[in-house]
Parts: structure tokens; sequence; C-alpha cells
């Protein structure tokens, strides 16, 4: 049986054979978002964790089922901006689409409560920070390294709180040419944000993500997010900012203010 290891100690709960199997495929990012990239070194238990539903936590949602709700939204606009020709409908667990329509309606199933919302955000938030472990696992071999205890601690068991800074009001999208297949890249530059400021930039589809992956974010935090702002603001009407995503209805999921995909 196919073992999908490099190091043979799980990057989310730090166990080894025999205590953990490591024989299901690890999509680092979710399959259901298109992506076709497998991890290693994720256990089949923290491996099925992320896409079933916690249920210690209320209202019960799954971290993946979050995300790939947000994204494949996401996705969908920008696929029908650049074929106008295409004729179909969507339906997933929170909305439905329908192309001839023009039509994007979100379902019963997606309440607008205080708490499924502060749930819904901190599950998604936590979903980005799996991948991003995953990816960097997958990419450098390196997840492991204790600098992202903190990440573990968030993602996998829910410990703690760290933050995701989104951008808020931006009227440009910045578009990867082929979006079937999401991509998440770790660049020297975003490397060495990782080193000196303990952030990395999560880049998919138009959307841009901080996100603060080790301890030394806790002290540049202002500094490097002020550098931020300054590199992807553009000034329009003076609300473009660079916010805290503590409610998911903050983030432009529905690509409300598209301009022009790049």
């Amino acid at each position: 049986m196919m073992e999908y290891i490099k190091n043979g100690t799980c990057i989310w709960c730090k166990k080894t054979k025999p205590d953990v199997k490591f024989n299901n495929r690890p999509h680092s990012i979710p399959k259901s978002m298109g992506s076709d990239t497998i991890g290693f070194d994720i256990c089949n238990d923290c491996n099925h964790f992320f896409g079933t539903i916690d249920k210690t936590i209320v209202p019960f949602l799954s971290i993946e089922v979050c995300v790939n709700e947000i994204f494949n939204v996401i996705r969908l606009n920008f696929n029908h901006d650049r074929n106008e020709n295409t004729h179909y409908e969507f339906r997933s667990i929170y909305f439905n689409y329908w192309h001839s329509r023009k039509t994007l309606t979100i379902k019963d199933s997606f309440k607008f409560k205080r708490d499924f919302l502060i749930t819904f955000t901190r599950q998604f938030n936590r979903g980005l920070y799996e991948i991003f472990l995953q990816e960097y696992h997958r990419q450098t071999e390196k997840g492991l390294d204790k600098k992202f205890d903190r990440v573990r601690e968030f993602a996998r068991w829910n410990k703690g709180y760290l933050p995701v800074y989104s951008i808020s009001n931006v009227k440009f999208f910045f578009v990867e040419n082929n979006i079937s297949n999401p991509i998440i890249h770790f660049s020297k530059m975003t490397l060495e944000d990782i080193d000196s400021y303990g952030f990395y930039i999560f880049y998919l589809w138009g959307q841009i993500f901080f996100l603060e992956v080790t301890s030394k974010a806790d002290i540049y935090r202002s500094e490097y997010l002020q550098k931020q702002a300054n590199l992807y603001l553009l000034p329009f009407d003076g609300s473009e900012k660079i916010i805290e995503l503590n409610n998911i209805l903050d983030l432009d999921f529905t690509l409300r203010g598209l301009s022009t995909p790049i």
C-alpha cells in the first residue's frame, strides 16, 4: 500500500508510524477546489479531520467546506466574466448560481446570525492556515519546524487565535491565467517575509491574505502591514484598507467590486 511520506512524522499531530498511518492521499489544497497537488507527512487522522464536520464547535462546520464554498464562488465569478457564452448552473451547500440570469443566491443554510458568521469565519481562517502549512511542507519539506507550532495549534486543534488580514474594497483583481488548478506560491520574497517578519502572503484568485505564521509577526505586525498597504492599495475613494477578517461578509467573495480582471 502506497504511503505519502518523506519525513514520516505528521506535520499536524507530530505522530509517527505505527501510531498513525499515511496511506490516504492528502490533497494539500482541497480537491474540491480543483487542485491535483498531493502532499505528504499528513497522517490519515489529520487528513480526515480537515475534511469532516467539526462537532466540537457550534454550529457544526467543516473547515474545508467553509474554504471551498467561498473560493468556488470566487472562481465561478471569474470563470463567467471570461466565458460569457457558457450556460450552466452551480449548486453548493450555501449558494445557487444561474448563468442564464446571472444570479447568485445565498441559500437558507447560510445564516446571517452572529454565532454562525463568527464560527464560519474562524473555520475559513483555519483553512487558510491549513493550506499554508501543507503547501509549505510540500514545497520545502520544512513544515515540522517548531516555529509553526502556533499554526498547528490554531488550524488543527482550534487553540488560541491567529488573525487573517485581507484587503478591503479593492477595485482591481489580478488573476492567474489558468484558474482551474489553484497554486499556492512560495517565492524567494514570500520565504524571506516568513523568516524576517513572520508573515505569509496568501494569494489566490484575486484575493490577498496576510497570515501570521510565526511569532515574529507579533513584533513586526504594524510595520509589515503598513509596508503591504503601500504596495497593494491603490487610492480610489479612501475606503481601501487592510482589515482583520472577523466576518466572512467583509470579504468580497462575490466580487461585487470587480472592475477588470487582469
